[in-house]
């Protein structure tokens, strides 16, 4: 720049000394000299560089890029938010259902399992009644010598040891002398006409609808925890906060090197802003470069089958 000044001002001189050794007024010299001190002029306009638009430019850009991006994180954060409260919503549903149906069924298997001790508990008087012949009263066995000699009998293989356990008690051993001192042909007319009473054909009617009734919304129950447990994986594959991180980091680290940075350069002097003007510029490709990668992936992982 003072290399331009000095030549302006030599050819201005240089064109004083031609005044003054010719008097006679040469106008095409004069004007020759004029053109190029307008030439020399406007070249240093030219060769003059200002760096407050290139850090303007720079800071509006990236200030318009981490705009958008930070939209598509909101997005994005709001998008996995209202699936996680839907899939939360289903599964919620399906847990009300289960325990609709739960209760709905619970007498039914009440009165089912009221039969089924009933006649567990008739096997095992049915088996008392054929040992009361037998058996030592003077010296009564054991309940697990009971209770094996009921296993290894084909009829009694699958009697009820809980109920085998009540029903063998004192009681029972009074029974079995009130049985032996009865006379034989009386023994048996007491339940001559009730023995059958208890198993009507409407009670095993019953008992096979109830249970066809119980099996079917069992059935119902499976499938629904079977959806909640797909509910519940699909919650664990949503993309969480902390898997966002990358995206969030090199939000943070694009507005530093692409907004802050710039912004701060232009509050200090010439010089110093054409100096950084060229690292500036690298460090902005570099986040930009950071910011295509992160939106790529998430493009690739929209598109992929996990999502």
């Amino acid at each position: 720049m003072n290399n331009i000044i000095i030549n302006a001002s030599n050819g201005i001189n240089a064109s004083i000394s031609i005044l003054n050794n010719n008097p006679p007024i040469n106008y095409s010299i004069i004007e020759s000299i004029a053109n190029n001190a307008v030439s020399t002029l406007t070249s240093a306009n030219t060769a003059f560089i200002d760096p407050y638009w290139f850090y303007s430019a720079a800071a509006q850009s990236a200030a318009a890029i981490v705009g958008l991006m930070g939209a598509f994180l909101t997005t994005k954060i709001i998008s996995i938010h209202s699936q996680k409260k839907q899939l939360k919503q289903n599964i919620s549903t399906y847990k009300n259902q289960i325990e609709f149906i739960e209760k709905e069924i619970k007498p039914f298997q009440e009165w089912i399992k009221k039969i089924d001790e009933d006649e567990e508990r008739k096997n095992v008087i049915k088996f008392l009644d054929e040992i009361k012949e037998t058996i030592n009263l003077d010296n009564p066995p054991e309940f697990e010598s009971i209770l094996k000699e009921a296993r290894e009998s084909e009829d009694f293989k699958d009697i009820s040891e809980e109920i085998l356990k009540e029903e063998y008690n004192e009681e029972f051993f009074n029974s079995v002398r009130n049985y032996r001192r009865t006379p034989p042909f009386a023994r048996g007319l007491s339940n001559l006409f009730t023995s059958n009473l208890d198993a009507t054909r409407d009670k095993w009617n019953r008992y096979r609808e109830y249970s066809d009734y119980i099996d079917k919304k069992l059935v119902e129950v499976e499938s629904l925890k079977k959806l909640i447990s797909i509910k519940e994986d699909e919650i664990k594959s949503l993309v969480t906060l902390k898997e966002l991180r990358d995206n969030i980091f090199s939000l943070i680290i694009f507005s530093i090197l692409g907004v802050v940075v710039p912004l701060t350069l232009l509050m200090l002097n010439y010089e110093t802003m054409l100096k950084w003007r060229l690292i500036v510029l690298a460090l902005f490709i570099f986040g930009l470069s950071l910011v295509v990668v992160t939106i790529s992936n998430e493009i690739r992982k929209i598109f992929s089958s996990k999502y």
